[in-house]
This record gives structure tokens, sequence and C-alpha cells, in this order.
């Protein structure tokens, strides 16, 4: 794979966090690149430092995936990549490979084994949502585990809340922002009155002030790009499209926002039951009608009786009202959301 230019920036930035012994942030927008940037700097260290691991990536499950297609995608034969639970005994098969890839839930129950490892890199995707609060059992789990260097990645802007911020502050940089005290030197001390042990209380301008200076601190160990900023000449381009309901998400959506009710599947029997939770319902239902959960059931339950006229009846008023030949499970997940099937006909 060729980097785009503004890759190679993030490139350079963490070698150059690493050539100085810093730990940091790599903030992209989502979209821009961050996972193949980490790669490309995990393949720079294998192959101009020598550095070959183990370096462990954490990321929630739903990355966890895509982690391992990207590896699969753009270094198939360049790093030696395994999932953790793959390893029967982490302290001894580390160290076979360059990267190790772990859910970050994981670190709870796989405490003793993770921290059995002196892990080279500790990379933590969306790691604004994992050390944002230092007392989780998540959060301490992970600051418990050896390591050389920390990456956090994340494509949030960092907001305002000051306990977060010193909570990233204090992960990327222990070792001088390692207590509450020392924050509280740092930064409240400033704005405290002269009376001994007077407790501070800032004003909205103080608080402004605190956040500025936090991210002050922040900016040297950090590097955000957003689409915009980087080279025109990828020519990124957004579209809206719009996605009609299918007719049944649509006779669904009436009933949930006129009559506040929906079909339930109750004793085997379809029901109406009152819904409390009317716009949470709604907006799953807008992505597909199978998020509520009615009709998941009732393709169950026509699946696992076909004698059962009344199940067979609701099926096909549901995954096949033109009574069309040959329906498989896929037409039927395609028919019962717009958004699949204009995505349906934008990858044909």
């Amino acid at each position: 794979a060729t980097l785009f230019p503004h890759q190679l920036v993030g490139l350079r930035f963490l070698v150059s966090l690493q050539s100085n012994n810093i730990n940091g942030i790599l903030a992209d927008e989502m979209g821009v690149g961050k996972t193949i940037q980490t790669l490309a700097f995990i393949l720079h260290l294998k192959e101009h430092k020598k550095l070959c691991g183990p370096h462990l990536v954490l990321a929630p499950l739903s990355i966890v995936r895509e982690w391992r297609e990207a590896c699969e995608q753009f270094t198939p034969t360049s790093l030696n990549v395994c999932e953790f639970h793959e390893m029967e005994n982490p302290a001894r098969d580390a160290k076979n490979f360059d990267v190790v890839l772990m859910a970050i839930h994981r670190t709870r129950t796989s405490a003793a084994a993770v921290q059995s490892v002196q892990w080279s890199f500790i990379v933590v995707d969306e790691g604004h949502k994992a050390v944002s609060n230092p007392e989780t059992q998540t959060a301490m789990a992970i600051s418990a585990i050896p390591y050389k260097h920390r990456l956090v990645l994340t494509g949030t802007p960092l907001n305002s809340d000051i306990q977060e911020l010193f909570a990233l502050l204090s992960f990327i940089n222990p070792r001088l922002f390692d207590e509450r005290s020392t924050f509280d030197d740092v930064f409240r001390k400033p704005f405290a009155g002269t009376a001994a042990g007077q407790e501070v209380d800032l004003n909205e301008e103080e608080r402004t002030l605190l956040v500025m200076r936090m991210h002050q601190i922040l900016r040297p160990f950090m590097l955000r790009r957003t689409k915009k900023d980087i080279d025109t000449s990828l020519r990124i381009t957004f579209h809206d499209v719009r996605c009609p309901l299918t007719p049944l998400q649509q006779e669904t959506l009436r009933m949930l926002r006129q009559e506040k009710r929906l079909p339930q599947m109750i004793d085997s029997e379809c029901q109406l039951r009152s819904v409390l939770t009317k716009e949470i319902s709604a907006q799953g239902l807008c992505n597909h009608a199978f998020m509520i959960p009615f009709y998941s059931q009732l393709l169950q339950r026509a699946e696992n009786d076909d004698e059962d006229e009344d199940a067979q009846k609701q099926k096909r008023f549901v995954a096949n009202p033109r009574n069309d030949d040959d329906v498989n499970e896929g037409v039927i997940a395609l028919r019962c959301s717009g958004k699949f099937m204009v995505l349906d006909v934008i990858l044909r």
C-alpha cells in the first residue's frame, strides 16, 4: 500500500514521538486513516529500528475485526498478527507475534494473562472512551498492563470535560500527571483564594481558561486532522442519499406514532402492547424492521413450524408480500429495510 501525503505526516509524527520516548495521541477524524498510519508505524519499527514488539492493540470488539481485516489487506506477510485469545500461553507465545489484537473489555477478565507480557507499544483505539474515567475497572486494567510506550487513537474531538482531559493527560504521561494532587497544583491552585483550605469553585470563564490550558499541554503530544484539512487532491466528496422506508417500516412507524403501540409475541400469540420508549423504538425501526423483536420472532416461529398456517401467512406479509419464488434470508433482510435496499443498489 502507498500512503497518502497526510498519512506520511502522521507516520513521521508517530516516529518522532517514539524517538523522543513520548506517548501520544493520534486524533484524526474518522476516515482519514488512523489504522493504516498505525500499521505503517509498527512496520517502520520492525524494518528500520528492529523493534518487533510484541505490540498490543486494544479496541472495542466491533473494531477488532476491522483491525484484523486491515492487517490482512495491507500487511499480510510483513506483520505476524493474532488475537489475544488465540494464544494458549501469552507469556510464552506473545513474542512470536508483531501485533496482538484484543477487545478492550477482555482486559478485565484476562488481566493476569495480559499483564504477564512486557509490551512494546500499547495502542488504545477509541481511547477517549476507555480511559476517560480512571476509576473504572477497564481503565485500571489497561493502566496496569506493562508497556514501553502508549498510543491513543481517537476520532472524537477532545471535549471540555476537565476530569476526562486530566484522565487522558494522566494516561499518556503518568510520570508527570500521576496523582490528583499534581493536577490541583498545576491547574486549580492558580484560581484558588488566599485562605488556606478554601474550596475552589470555578466560574464559567475560569473553567474555559482551564480547559484551554489543558489543551495547550496536550497539543505537543497530539496530532489531529479533519477531512477538510487533508490534501485536497484526495477529492473526498459527500452525498446525501435519501432512503425511503419499506411498506413494512411505514406501517409499523404509523402504528408507533399514532397508536403508541407495537406488535409483540407473547405466549406464541401476536398482541399489541403500548410502548414507552417511542422515539428509541422509532430510531431502531428506521434502520431495520428487525430492530422490532416481533418480526424476527415471527419469522423464527414460521421457520420452526411449517404447519402453522397463521405463522406462514404472517411470514409472507412480512418477507414476501409479492409472493415471489426463491425468497431467501438475504432477500428478506433487504426487503425489511429501506437503507439495506438502497445500499444493495449502490454496491451492485
